[in-house]
């Protein structure tokens, strides 16, 4: 039973639409949205930041039209603002729920500097890979600087592993006495520890809430062995992307093998995607049998299911909880096309993140394409339309489903509206004293147009 409907919405060219539904049954309850009678995809991409020009862009503007100087990492928090890892231009990049972009930790100058004080005015040195604790701490993997940072709540930067220093030692001491070699993936788990892929060292370290760096996946030997054994003796090749399930198992990106790897709370280690061919194969069956082409990255969603970024196959590949895998964004051409469609028929250049905010939609670091992509899945009570145009209105409504029977919503229309917007400017006239002079505009717009002469 449908106990709220949808209603008629006018927004503004540009803008965000939000449709919702809601519905008391019992059962699991599935949602297809339609528009003018015809299903939607599930799995709708668009751009959320990044106007595909290289560079280092102005803050405090739309963040569809700012530059990006390629986007490496990409994490969500709980209030749905998206905190971007500049790596060219050394920054890290916050976008607000309104969609404006601006700089939270670094001054843009590539270097080592500012523990201790505002992260805005820190140096970092190619930051890649992001995470988020419950605590609202971020955490950094200052890959050229050899280092993770955490930025705390308050703006205030610090170091918690890897002494700047290259190289593999420290394990069993202070994390921030270790050395690391070009970290680039973090995670952090429920109970706070935080693990790095140390990836020029082929291993996996960990620091617990005590500052004590281990190594917990790994031998050092770049390579594929392992699989279950212990994860200590394991090799793996170039580490990339992590991330530790509720249970605390914790997924590898073993980019360089193309696979992916799985720790489980045993300290075991299995290949859960991946057959290590480098191309793209196996979709609809199982992910170990599956190829891959050097996956760089994973984020975990509610229910389980992983999502790989499969860098040089163009797409995103999602792994269920049964093993099965699909792709849910990128057709595999490589290049920029489709926001507006289904994502798997969009092009993307090199996507080396993921990420899923909390209503599950799935964000894309594009790097290639030095943007960020949204995937909004539209199984679900929300409909959201990023950036509408005219190819969004019209008329939306909803069938929900349950293993009972189904029901569908009423009618909600869209209309997209366009503020003025001037086509033709007044010319300089030359006029005599007492003569008549015509100053004209041409100017269209939604709606009737006033003019206001000053």
């Amino acid at each position: 039973m449908i106990t709220s409907q949808p209603t008629n919405l006018t927004v503004l060219a540009g803008g965000t639409a939000n449709l919702t539904v809601i519905v008391s049954g019992a059962g699991a309850l599935t949602y297809q949205w339609q528009l003018d009678g015809t299903n939607l995809p599930n799995g709708v991409i668009a751009t959320v930041a990044g106007g595909g020009t290289p560079g280092a862009g102005d803050d405090g503007v739309a963040a569809t039209n700012v530059s990006l100087a390629n986007p490496a990492g990409v994490v969500v928090d709980e209030s749905g603002n998206l905190f971007i890892a500049e790596a060219d231009s050394a920054r890290i990049r916050k976008v607000s729920t309104g969609g404006r972009i601006t700089t939270v930790v670094g001054n843009g100058t590539v270097g080592y500097s500012g523990d201790g004080g505002p992260a805005i005015a820190a140096s970092l040195a190619n930051p890649t890979g992001l995470a988020l604790d419950g605590r609202g701490n971020l955490f950094i993997a200052d890959t050229w600087n050899n280092a993770v940072r955490k930025v705390d709540a308050h703006g205030t930067i610090t170091t918690v592993a890897g002494n700047g220093t290259q190289g593999f030692a420290g394990d069993g001491g202070l994390a921030i006495d270790a050395t690391m070699t070009g970290p680039s993936g973090v995670a952090v788990d429920a109970a706070g520890n935080v693990f790095i892929a140390d990836s020029w060292n082929h291993r996996i370290r960990e620091v617990d809430t005590n500052g004590i760096i281990t190594t917990v996946a790994g031998n050092g030997a770049g390579g594929y062995s392992g699989d279950g054994g212990a994860a200590t003796n394991a090799s793996l090749k170039y580490p990339g992307g992590l991330a530790v399930d509720r249970a605390g198992n914790l997924f590898i990106a073993d980019a360089g093998n193309n696979r992916v790897r799985k720790v489980d709370t045993r300290g075991v280690m299995t290949t859960v995607a991946g057959d290590g061919r480098f191309t793209y194969a196996g979709d609809g069956g199982a992910a170990t049998n599956a190829s891959l082409a050097n996956p760089l990255a994973l984020a975990l969603d509610a229910a389980g299911d992983l999502f790989i970024a499969d860098q040089y196959s163009y797409r995103i590949r999602v792994v269920d909880t049964n093993g099965v895998i699909i792709t849910v964004a990128g057709s595999g051409a490589l290049g920029y096309s489709g926001d507006g469609g289904a994502a798997t028929n969009a092009s993307l250049a090199n996507p080396c993140a993921v990420a899923l905010d909390v209503a599950g939609d799935l964000f894309i670091a594009d790097a290639g394409n030095n943007r960020i992509r949204e995937v909004t899945l539209l199984d679900r009570p929300t409909l959201t339309l990023i950036g509408v145009s005219t190819a969004n209105g019209g008329d939306y409504q909803v069938i929900v489903a349950n293993p009972d029977g189904s029901v569908t919503s009423v009618v909600a229309t869209v209309t997209v509206v366009f503020p003025p917007a001037i086509t033709e400017e007044p010319s300089d006239q030359l006029a005599q004293p007492g003569s008549t002079v015509t100053l004209q505009v041409t100017a269209v717009g939604t709606g009737s147009l006033q003019y206001q002469w000053q």
